[in-house]
């Protein structure tokens, strides 16, 4: 018998392994393709500092991190910090970062990036300067360990680190590039970077081969399995639905509700339609133009009203016919068919600022306005349009808006009001509306919690800030604020009573809460979409088989 010795031996087993691991077959590896997605409606930055469009906030979702983040039961969890503890005073909060993080450029992520991205938030450019330029700041106690100072502590504002608007940008690029940072440079952490963007045509986001430090809802860390995400821009609903019938894209985002597309995602083998009823609603906005000193002085905001703000019949005077006039219009509305014929009924009925999923919301508003066209007829008399009255609408290209506006203009026809459509792009929109040069126009949020009501009703918010109603009154805002009281009983009856005072003054009309409508191909295989407004959040776990 030959006898081996022990290193003949090794090289003989090293052999061996090596034969089977060439000769077993090997699995196919998961990244093999990208995931094609198509929706109506581009991104306007990727800066997450100078956009609230959720169309943007979903690309950013994608290409940056948060310090927490929520699970599918909307519970914190962490994302770039691993830990934090809360003064029990509530005057800061001391966040422990993950050490094994880098932006997409290379630079590592440090407490000095998670300071820096909070201050760029409070630049007066800002996009959400307002809602945490006179409450937090930050400071880096080590490299690894960032202090969050809180001027006051509310109900809502540690949201804020888990939500987009608490994104975390490269210090470096974003100052190299400045303006043309989240137009033409992008570099945050996410586990997608950005590959190409052509304005109104496409997105290509490809994946960053370095991220490990996906949150915990998801299996896959990191790298994501995808290796592309594109976003094609197709405007028209039925472009947009006729790729998705030839199987030319893997999913459509945000589809409109039209019956024929909804009953062919019904019945269609392999699709898969999702219909997720988040707090999201649509809305006809006033020019209430609001006579108060708050608004004509434009106090804390500094952003008085615009000496040429447009005449219009729906804004407030000081003989009242404005607010006669948007009652009018609210009683001309038949709500229950708007919802039925502009939204094929896929939402409910919205009567006041919340949608019924958040906590605080009021039922009383549902009784204020029935449909009672004689009632909308006799307020027009006294405001002295007993003759007829004409107004100008602006909405977007999305379909349920446009058959909103025409909806609108039907029922409105019937009490002698003549209602001019205009089709607008959002940035020119949002141009007008921030000089007050508009009658109406027709908007949305999406947003789960209160604190919407400040974000959208507080003098502080006047444009190009999110009061585009131009309302609000020194009274109104005392009990605004209210709403972030970490009392219960006193948050929730200032919510209750703020919705009682915007609807009074019939500051606005609310239309539809809107469910989220998703459809993709059974090869897109691991998708679950997030509870959150952010629509796909991270995609870690998706896989497109083919």
């Amino acid at each position: 018998m030959v006898k081996l010795s022990a290193s003949r031996i090794i090289v003989i087993l090293l052999i061996v392994v090596a034969a089977v691991y060439i000769l077993i077959p090997k699995a196919k590896p998961l990244e093999t393709v990208g995931l094609r997605a198509v929706q109506g409606i581009d991104a306007n930055s990727l800066d997450i500092h100078r956009t609230k469009l959720d169309w943007a906030i979903q690309a950013i979702a994608l290409t940056h991190d948060t310090l927490m983040t929520f699970d599918y039961e909307m519970k914190y969890i962490p994302l770039l910090a691993e830990s934090w503890e809360i003064d029990p005073d509530g005057f800061f909060i001391d966040y422990h970062l993950r050490e094994d993080v880098t932006f997409h450029c290379g630079e590592p992520f440090n407490a000095d990036a998670v300071v820096y991205s909070i201050r760029r938030c409070k630049k007066p450019w800002s996009a959400h300067a307002d809602s945490v330029k006179n409450v937090l700041d930050a400071e880096a106690l080590d490299e690894y360990t960032v202090r969050i100072h809180l001027k006051q502590w509310d109900r809502w504002l540690y949201d804020w680190f888990a939500t987009t608007s608490g994104s975390i940008v490269c210090p470096r690029c974003a100052e190299e590039h400045g303006l043309d940072y989240g137009e033409k440079y992008f570099c945050g952490t996410g586990p997608f970077k950005v590959k190409e963007w052509i304005r109104e045509d496409r997105l290509t986001l490809e994946r960053n081969e370095d991220y490990t430090w996906g949150p915990e809802i998801y299996q896959n860390r990191g790298p994501a399995h995808l290796t592309e995400i594109t976003f094609e821009v197709i405007p028209t609903d039925i472009s947009r639905e006729d790729k998705f019938k030839k199987g030319e894209t893997d999913m459509m985002i945000g589809l409109s509700p039209r019956p024929a597309m909804i009953d062919y995602l019904n019945t269609t083998e392999n699709v898969i339609f999702i219909v997720n009823a988040r707090s999201s609603m649509s809305y006809m906005g006033f020019h209430v133009g609001t006579l108060s000193p708050e608004i004509q002085q434009g106090i804390e905001s500094g952003r008085p009203y615009p000496s040429g703000a447009k005449d219009s019949p729906v804004s407030d005077d000081p003989e009242g016919k404005g607010l006669l006039v948007r009652k009018a219009l609210l009683y001309a509305t038949h709500r229950e068919n708007l919802v039925l014929y502009a939204w094929e009924n896929m939402g409910k009925v919205a009567y006041g600022p919340l949608t019924s999923m958040i906590w605080g919301y009021n039922p009383a508003v549902e009784d204020m306005y029935p449909y009672d066209p004689e009632m909308a007829r006799s307020l027009l008399a006294q405001a002295g349009y007993a003759d007829g009255l004409e107004l100008t609408l602006l909405t977007t290209n999305y379909e349920p808006y446009t058959k909103t506006a025409q909806v609108l203009k039907d029922q409105w026809a019937k009490v002698g009001i003549t209602l001019n459509i205009e089709v607008r792009v959002f940035d020119d929109m949002e141009g007008i509306i921030a000089n007050a040069q508009h009658d109406l126009w027709i908007g949305g949020w999406t947003w789960h919690n209160a604190d919407m009501i400040w974000w959208y009703w507080h003098t502080i918010r006047v444009p190009p800030a999110s009061n585009r109603f131009w309302w609000g009154s020194a009274y109104t805002d005392a009990v605004i604020e209210n709403t972030f009281h970490i009392n219960d009983d006193v948050s929730y009856y200032a919510i209750q009573e703020s919705q009682r005072l915007i609807m009074e003054d019939a500051a606005y009309l609310p239309v539809v809460e809107r469910p989220f409508l998703l459809a993709h191909w059974d090869r897109v295989k691991g998708f679950t979409l997030h509870p959150l407004s952010n629509f796909i959040w991270k995609h870690l776990d998706t896989v497109i088989e083919e």
